[in-house]
């Protein structure tokens, strides 16, 4: 009777541990596995395309190592992150996206003014002195036509507006190509802007601005109209009317005035 009883309650204590062995193991399998994350570079404003990257003031974002890809930024490669540095955009970057490395381009040590400078067009820089208006909060990326002031002739004291370059983009001011939205806190005039123009272009405006000032108008924000880098050439016609030419003329003690206009071969008297 007693060794019954001691099989049975070998038995009984068996089945509990093999239950306690199997509950445990379950326990272990619902615990969570670690996750392993990463902190990745996004952007913390929106950057243009054109856009320069400023890594030092870059943000960043936790994500696992199974999203992590290798054209992403870590935070903890500090090589890349300098090498990075001031590299341009080649894509609209929006604030909280993760900026990829395919989406910048690397100047390989040339300035980053040569790497937002469109393919066939030059960068051509103005003196501030040389605008007669120059707005004070002028920035990176306005959209501006620059007028030439030309005296009307026979009145040497009216003058008269010719737009000589229509609708081109601002690449810098001074030596800064990015629009920082501080131009409304600088304390003193800039000393030169840089406009992007054709290479013929840039010989007429240089030709335009020597002996004068020009004058600045802005575009809107909202325009739509993309920059062309129209220049007049300085030879070609406006739509005025030809402007006569005044001749001299003296007969003894008398004097008289005579003009000419450019399509009329017939003089016609002033006096």
């Amino acid at each position: 009777m007693k060794r019954k009883s001691s099989k049975s309650l070998f038995f009984f204590v068996a089945i509990i541990s093999i239950l306690l062995i199997i509950v445990i193991s379950i326990k272990v399998d619902k615990k969570p596995a670690t996750v392993t994350t990463s902190e990745i570079m996004i952007a913390a404003v929106d950057i243009q395309n054109g856009g320069i990257l400023d890594t030092t003031k870059a943000a960043w974002k936790k994500i696992s190592k199974d999203e992590l890809k290798e054209s992403y930024i870590q935070k903890t490669d500090t090589t890349l992150i300098q090498q990075l540095n001031n590299s341009v955009a080649k894509k609209l970057i929006l604030k909280g996206d993760i900026i990829n490395q395919n989406d910048l381009l690397d100047t390989h040590g040339r300035s980053s003014l040569s790497a937002v400078i469109k393919d066939g067009m030059r960068a051509v820089a103005v003196p501030y002195s040389k605008l007669a208006n120059a707005p004070t909060i002028i920035s990176p990326g306005d959209i501006i036509d620059i007028i030439l002031p030309k005296r009307a002739a026979g009145n040497q004291s009216d003058y008269f507006g010719e737009t000589i370059l229509q609708s081109v983009r601002v690449l810098a001011v001074d030596k800064s190509i990015r629009n920082d939205n501080d131009a409304e806190n600088r304390s003193t005039l800039p000393k030169s802007i840089t406009l992007e123009v054709s290479s013929d272009q840039a010989e007429n405006l240089a030709a335009s601005i020597r002996d004068g000032q020009v004058v600045v108008s802005m575009h809107s924000v909202f325009s739509k109209e993309e920059p062309s880098g129209k220049v007049k050439t300085i030879a070609e016609k406006t739509n005025r009317p030809p402007e006569p030419q005044v001749v001299q003329i003296y007969r003894g003690t008398e004097k008289s005035q005579q003009s000419f206009d450019a399509n009329d071969l017939a003089p016609r008297s002033l006096s």
